[in-house]
């Protein structure tokens, strides 16, 4: 049985090869609403086809939806505990055997690359642990939004040439 061809994954497109169906779905979610249709590759002349079709089609549903309301790497929508994104009640097991509540919390300093702190529930009760996390999250992502905005440091010469000679270990 000859393999198939499967392209590159396309925003917003999958690739569905399944028993009884062939073809390429499209997938748009937008303010808790799911756009979805499936282009069958038996209904067009060839699977090319089919995904012109499906990309056609998404380039149409993406002109009339509104832009996502999160921008990469920032979470809009809490999936913890508490309520709160990026913040968790959590507990660690000391030595002992008993378990201390904490709350940890998390953020992305920059894509893919994250950041964490916890707080004890014993020293600041657990309101004040959740506004002192809040409060920490939200230093931690105005820093980033900073770095993001300022444009990259220039190097000079001498500086370039500092940095390329290793210094030396001989003392005199």
């Amino acid at each position: 049985m000859p393999s198939r061809y499967t392209p590159p994954s396309t925003r917003n497109i999958r690739r569905i090869d399944s028993p009884k169906s062939h073809g390429y779905q499209v997938h748009v979610e937008r303010e808790g609403k799911v756009i979805t249709k499936h282009f069958s590759d038996s209904h067009y002349a060839s699977p090319a086809q089919a995904r012109k079709a499906a990309m056609q089609f998404r380039d149409q549903v993406l002109a009339t939806v509104p832009p996502p309301a999160n921008k990469r790497g920032y979470r809009t929508i809490a999936q913890s505990n508490t309520g709160e994104v990026g913040i968790s009640l959590t507990y660690m097991t000391r030595r002992t055997g008993t378990k201390k509540p904490y709350i940890t919390v998390s953020a992305s300093v920059a894509p893919g690359k994250m950041v964490g702190r916890k707080f004890a529930i014993e020293r600041y009760g657990y309101e004040g642990a959740i506004a002192a996390a809040k409060a920490w999250r939200a230093e931690v992502l105005q820093q980033r939004q900073q770095q993001e905005t300022q444009p990259p440091k220039r190097q000079s010469r001498r500086s370039k040439a500092a940095a390329a000679t290793p210094p030396s270990t001989a003392e005199a």
